[in-house]
Parts: C-alpha cells; sequence; structure tokens
C-alpha cells in the first residue's frame, strides 16, 4: 500500500493529539486537502506542524487545528504555520481559534485576532 499525504497527515494528528478516530480524522484531513485550506511544516523527521482552518466568512480564517510536534515546540513555529496559510488567502485580516468550541466550550465567546498583530505577538519560548 502506498502511503498518501492523507495518511501521513492523519498519523501525525493520531500520534499527536486526543482524536481517537482515525476514519474521522482522514476524512477531514482529505477535505482539507481537496479545499487547501491547511498548512503543513515539514523536517527530516517528517511532520512538524500542522493547520487545518476554514473560511466561512471572506476576511476570516477559523483555525480548526494547529499542532505541534512535541519535539519542535517553543520554535516560532506557530508564527510561520499561521503566516504560511494566510499567504493563501491574502484577503484574509482575522483569525478565530475554535479549538475547545466542540469540546463543551459552546457558551465561550471565540475571540477574533487581528492577524498582523496575532504574528507580531511574543509567544512563550518563540
Amino acid at each position: 500500500m502506498i502511503k498518501t499525504l492523507t495518511d501521513d497527515i492523519t498519523d501525525f494528528l493520531m500520534a499527536n493529539t486526543t482524536y481517537t478516530c482515525r476514519d474521522t480524522i482522514a476524512d477531514c484531513v482529505d477535505g482539507h486537502i481537496a479545499y487547501n485550506t491547511f498548512s503543513l511544516v515539514m523536517d527530516e523527521k517528517g511532520i512538524v506542524a500542522y493547520c487545518r482552518y476554514n473560511y466561512p466568512v471572506a476576511d476570516t480564517a477559523h483555525i480548526l487545528d494547529l499542532v505541534i510536534r512535541k519535539d519542535s515546540r517553543k520554535k516560532g513555529l506557530i508564527r510561520e504555520v499561521i503566516d504560511q496559510g494566510m499567504k493563501k488567502f491574502p484577503k484574509s485580516k482575522y483569525i478565530i481559534f475554535e479549538k475547545g468550541y466542540d469540546d463543551g466550550l459552546q457558551n465561550k465567546k471565540l475571540k477574533k485576532y487581528k492577524i498582523n498583530d496575532f504574528l507580531k505577538r511574543r509567544f512563550l519560548g518563540c
């Protein structure tokens, strides 16, 4: 069997998140590959960071997942992976992180960040 990009990303997500349903994740990954609504950073070991997002509004990206491999954290990859994604959609002005919304935090107001301001932020260890 030939491994596909979907397989590689799904393996990465299964190893670096709490997701448990491989088929559901693979279906989500396939959709984001088809619409090119994902960002990927790789090194010699494989995938380092993965981000998938939706655009329900033309100027706002909704970040669904932003996952960084444990041995690569605190290296400025948050900025890199978001910047990579936003270059695909130059009309984007805002981002919203949706992680947690499906995990019982539906009553929590989702915070909207200006992309330029967000990319200038100092993250712990970056």
